[in-house]
């Protein structure tokens, strides 16, 4: 319901979350609150990814923007709110209004480090799921909600066990004539880090996705691990590298009318029933994120190499892989 009401509602509910320690941290936090505007212009020559004959079509995006932070010796609050209004020209029915709610927040003790980040985000899936997935069935408007909460918990100096949860949710808007489906997708991670030196991270992690549609028609279960290095070459070169195996089982369920009785003409002279037919695979296969960035005195570089089972609207997993040069 959060995700259809927008980020009125949310704001509510986070702001209701902060209030206890806001009564007794607001004179010690620093807050700052920083307001902006952006106007650009845009052109597509294939708006709608489509094969057949299209027009282009020229588009003003105006974004009011507002970033927040709160800092205290133990609580970091970071967030903000941006819409997006989008207003094309040479067709109709491309207008629309996105929006980003965005949450970050860590509370630390001596040896726990407690973090919430929440999210709340409205765009088209031309925009998120091309990104994400690389499959589009169709431009339509989607509203995902997600909130990850996570703890870490320091054994030693440079040793600490960590556990999260993740929770997203996802709604369509008009999926008539689509294969689009609502979704919800849950991740629970198990994980040990330690620092072998001050540039050398390892990690290793255990996690459990659990996948599922909505209306339920197909769910899956993914179990996984994953081994992770993290190495600071120099100041101004960073790499990462992050492998593991996973086994996803998954459950497609189909239903179908039955007729009890005889039929004459293609009409049945019985009892109508619905049977439901269920069918079950499994499928192996690893993970992987490898990345480099170099930063230079006014440029920065980078370059990644993925492969990942993302969720998708076509109420299945995707297995993504991803290669990605940036230069700024």
């Amino acid at each position: 319901m959060l995700a259809r009401r927008g980020p009125r509602y949310l704001c509510i509910i986070v702001c209701a979350m902060l209030q206890p320690f806001a009564a007794q941290l607001s004179r010690a936090a620093e807050w700052s609150m920083e307001p902006s505007v952006t106007a650009r212009t845009v052109y597509n020559d294939n708006f709608e990814l489509s094969a057949a004959p299209h027009p282009g079509v020229w588009g003003v995006i105006l974004s009011p923007d507002v970033e927040f932070s709160g800092h205290t010796e133990t609580l970091n609050v970071t967030g903000g709110l941006r819409l997006n209004v989008n207003r094309y020209f040479g067709e109709r029915g491309l207008d629309s209004t996105d929006h980003l709610l965005t949450l970050r927040s860590n509370y630390k003790t001596e040896r726990d480090l407690l973090g919430l980040n929440i999210d709340s985000v409205r765009d088209s899936t031309l925009v998120s799921e091309l990104f994400e997935t690389g499959v589009v069935q169709a431009r339509r408007q989607r509203d995902r909600l997600s909130a990850s909460p996570s703890w870490s918990r320091y054994l030693t100096e440079a040793t600490a066990v960590t556990a999260s949860y993740g929770y997203n949710r996802v709604h369509y808007a008009d999926t008539a004539g689509t294969s689009l489906i609502d979704y919800r997708d849950q991740t629970a991670t198990l994980g040990l880090r330690t620092n072998l030196s001050e540039r050398d991270v390892a990690s290793v992690a255990a996690y459990y996705d659990r996948f599922e549609t909505d209306p339920k028609s197909f769910e899956a279960n993914t179990y996984g691990i994953q081994a992770g290095y993290d190495r600071a070459f120099s100041e101004t070169l960073h790499g990462t590298l992050v492998i593991g195996a996973r086994k996803t089982g998954s459950r497609v369920s189909a239903h179908a009318l039955v007729c009890e009785g005889p039929i004459l003409f293609g009409i049945c002279f019985g009892d109508v029933t619905t049977v439901t037919s269920v069918a079950s695979s499994n499928s192996t296969g690893y993970t992987l994120v490898a990345s480099l960035d170099k930063t230079f005195e006014t440029a920065l570089m980078s370059g990644s190499l993925s492969r990942a089972i993302n969720p998708s609207g076509v109420g299945a997993l995707i297995q993504t892989d991803r290669l990605s040069v940036k230069w700024t």
